[in-house]
């Protein structure tokens, strides 16, 4: 442990996320360069919950991306589309396995299945740094040349550049209920929308919570969100409308380089990794969707109930327990929910630990002072306003958002849109002008900073700010 102080960390986020994906994100990263894409960074991890990689090792990694870049500015946008193609193709084959009954196979084709399903994930993981490492690079050098082209208008084309044309899950997820919607408010029979219904819950469910932790709604849940809906087509239209408007603002843009290829792609790079940070990692998520019947399955042979602890497992030690033919060491699950800690050396190389242990790791990371009046970060969306803060540090608090002013929480997630209505700012620590909550707070319209990376402890449960969104600062007023 004592090697985690002698490194100097970008230290990201507060995220908590179960060992399963962590496994992924880290592990895969590190292991699973390829020759299209022969980039990793080898030494990265989570202590427990804290998001850290080695500062040289980022420097290193996006230095490579950015000068394979301008040698071949078409590079990220391939590379992306590829990724697109390959989950549409990894969807065809997890869709056979919702419906498939595993009860009666061998304890070897469960395996078999569960190794082929981790060999799938592990495809995903060259994309987890990708957008991370080139967003700095890739926003400053949107933002200087649309500065130099008409500073007047530079922060509203900024703006557009780095909102996506492609619309979130969360917003595709409300323009397909709203088209169930109308065809039920048309028939007034659930058996008229079975089938779209089913399609849904298979598509978008898994926004219930994500990072994998194997909880999603269910059609009851859309039915009585269909129930509420007052009135689904003028809804649309305006979701569709804006989507226009979007596409339109993004093309002028463009249009203004029209003979600049090159900053054309970046601007198209720019706007489609933006919409790419948030996709990479949904896929995760949205994919496990599909192996609820494995995941069952293999729970009932480890004598592991819930079912869904099985995530708090590494998959080699999944697969250990059934060859054994052992039952699941709880002792060790319920460790891992309180503290986790897992960092890559290398390949070939980590550290693991749970419980006590894993929260002493802490110790060997320095934190960034939090003891401050003032904190800092990069506005998202501008503005400045004063409120009231509400400290949301858990998915149970999030009720309170909806009366919510300042909104201060280690990240955003898709399924928190809902409740952001009424809000007046936001204020993440999680960092990246590609973020889920910078992205949102355009969307929305509302101010916001990101990457103060120790909001959640600077502040407390009504304290009144002063959320600076021009200059990147929130102020404790007393």
């Amino acid at each position: 442990m004592q090697e985690l102080s002698t490194i100097e960390w970008h230290f990201w986020h507060v995220r908590k996320r179960p060992a399963f994906l962590i496994y992924f994100f880290y592990h895969g990263s590190t292991c699973r360069a390829t020759k299209e894409f022969p980039y990793y960074i080898p030494i990265s991890g989570q202590i427990a919950d804290h998001v850290v990689t080695k500062k040289t090792d980022l420097e290193a990694f996006r230095k490579k991306l950015w000068e394979k870049f301008q040698k071949n500015p078409e590079f990220i946008l391939q590379f992306m589309r590829e990724m697109y193609t390959h989950n549409e193709e990894d969807i065809r084959t997890w869709h056979a396995l919702t419906g498939k009954d595993f009860s009666n196979e061998k304890v070897s084709v469960l395996i078999e299945e569960y190794e082929k399903y981790v060999e799938q994930l592990l495809a995903y993981t060259p994309a987890i740094y990708l957008p991370l490492a080139l967003e700095p690079v890739l926003s400053e050098e949107c933002f200087k040349l649309l500065k130099e082209k008409n500073p007047k208008k530079a922060q509203e084309w900024y703006d557009v550049i780095m909102t996506p044309v492609k619309e979130s899950e969360v917003i595709e997820e409300r323009k397909s209920l709203l088209t169930i919607a109308q065809k039920y408010n048309k028939h007034k029979e659930k058996s008229k929308i079975n089938e779209d219904m089913q399609k849904h819950v298979e598509r978008f469910s898994f926004l219930k919570q994500k990072d994998m932790f194997m909880k999603f709604f269910d059609e009851e849940y859309y039915f009585q969100k269909i129930r509420d809906l007052k009135n689904p087509e003028e809804e649309l239209a305006a979701l569709e409308k804006e989507a226009m408007k979007k596409e339109h603002n993004f093309r002028n843009i463009l249009d203004t380089w029209r003979d600049n290829p090159f900053v054309q792609l970046l601007f198209k790079t720019t706007n489609e990794a933006v919409y790419f940070r948030t996709w990479r990692t949904e896929r995760f998520s949205q994919s496990s969707y599909y192996v609820i019947p494995l995941f069952k399955e293999i729970a009932v042979h480890m004598a592991l109930q819930p079912y869904q602890d099985i995530v708090y497992l590494l998959p080699e030690e999944v697969v250990s327990t059934l060859k054994n033919k052992k039952s699941a060491d709880k002792e060790l699950i319920e460790q891992r929910k309180t503290g986790f800690t897992y960092m890559t050396f290398g390949p070939d190389e980590n550290l693991i630990l749970q419980g006590d242990d894993a929260l002493k790791s802490l110790n060997y990371l320095k934190l960034p002072d939090h003891t401050g009046e003032i904190i800092k970060g990069t506005p998202a969306f501008r503005g400045k306003v004063v409120g009231k803060v509400t400290l949301i540090t858990n998915r149970e608090q999030w009720s309170s958002i909806q009366h919510a002013e300042i909104l201060v929480i280690h990240t955003t997630t898709p399924d928190i849109v809902p409740y952001l209505k009424n809000i007046k700012a936001i204020v993440t620590e999680e960092g990246g002008i590609l973020s889920h909550a910078s992205v949102i707070s355009r969307e929305l319209k509302i101010p916001c900073i990101i990457g103060t990376k120790i909001a959640t402890k600077a502040f407390k449960d009504g304290d009144l700010v002063e959320v600076d969104a021009e200059k990147g600062i929130v102020k404790k007023i007393k």
